[in-house]
């Protein structure tokens, strides 16, 4: 596991130094996605929030997802694979290695996903334990976020 966390921290260094030339703009889920929870106020409004979990989906077919803890004093490689796009909504993951507790087993997992806009993702997996199809909603992360510190902040 150190191993793993070393080889991010590797990555993620190597790549930011450069990030400026090797970002490339995308209309497809390609890209840096951080996860958006919504929950329900005590008066019926949503109320969203970043949940501390990110999954970068690579144009060569490979993702991984990490989540940083609650203080943001550290993080864990949570998901890698290889992914499939089967159609123009829906896509196969590959997982190779999950340290979820979601039903996710490691193996292929049918998604289904539409791009609200450019920067918004809504995806639905489907969770074996209990036969139903869970939502979420990722927003993309940009290099000009990056850039100034932080990730997307919500209005």
């Amino acid at each position: 596991m150190k191993k793993i966390i070393f080889v991010f921290f590797l990555f993620i260094g190597l790549t930011s130094a450069q990030a400026e030339n090797r970002v490339i703009e995308s209309n497809s889920i390609v890209g840096f996605w951080q996860h958006i929870r919504v929950t329900k106020n005590a008066d019926g409004t949503n109320q969203i929030a970043p949940s501390g979990i990110y999954k970068v989906i690579n144009a060569d077919s490979t993702f991984f997802s990490f989540m940083t803890s609650p203080t943001g004093s550290g993080l864990a490689l949570t998901m890698f694979g290889s992914y499939k796009v089967t159609s123009d909504s829906t896509y196969t993951e590959n997982v190779q290695t999950s340290l979820s507790a979601l039903g996710l087993p490691t193996k292929n997992n049918d998604m289904r996903y539409k791009l609200v806009d450019k920067n918004t993702l809504f995806v639905q997996f489907h969770v074996l334990s209990n036969d139903t199809w869970t939502p979420e909603i990722w927003v993309r992360v940009t290099i000009k976020e990056m850039n100034t510190g932080g990730m997307v902040t919500l209005k």
